[in-house]
């Protein structure tokens, strides 16, 4: 299993987004909720192959956009060329938010709350 780590900075209300990502993911099935701090919706993508998960702590008006960042990882069952898929997300999440789009790593930092770590961001500013 392949889990890729994306996210970006928007005041953008996660059910806001469900259209444009079902569209340009194809996915159908799209479920949103929310359970303790986080709020998230998950789904199948057939155009990729892959689990989506979009999450973002409920209490992100209460911060800057800056602050608390709206998480997505896009999970693969096969193993494939990782580079590869990175580039093309990042690109495309980038086209469609038009804003900077990070990839990186989750590292849990204590109770519920994760500490992200960014190794490039799109459009790419050459940090690897």
């Amino acid at each position: 299993m392949t889990v890729l780590h994306f996210w970006i900075y928007t005041n953008k209300e996660i059910r806001e987004l469900e259209p444009a990502f079902a569209k340009r993911f194809i996915v159908r099935d799209f479920y949103l909720d929310a359970e303790n701090k986080w709020e998230y919706m998950e789904g199948k993508s057939k155009a990729l192959n892959a689990r989506i998960d979009i999450t973002r702590e409920y209490s992100w008006k209460d911060y800057l956009p800056e602050e608390k960042p709206l998480h997505i990882a896009f999970i693969f069952k096969k193993r494939k060329k990782r580079q590869n898929r990175i580039d093309k997300l990042g690109r495309k999440l980038h086209r469609h938010f038009k804003t900077t789009v990070h990839y990186g790593k989750l590292r849990h930092a204590e109770g519920s709350s994760y500490d992200f770590i960014s190794n490039r961001t799109f459009p790419d500013s050459g940090v690897s």
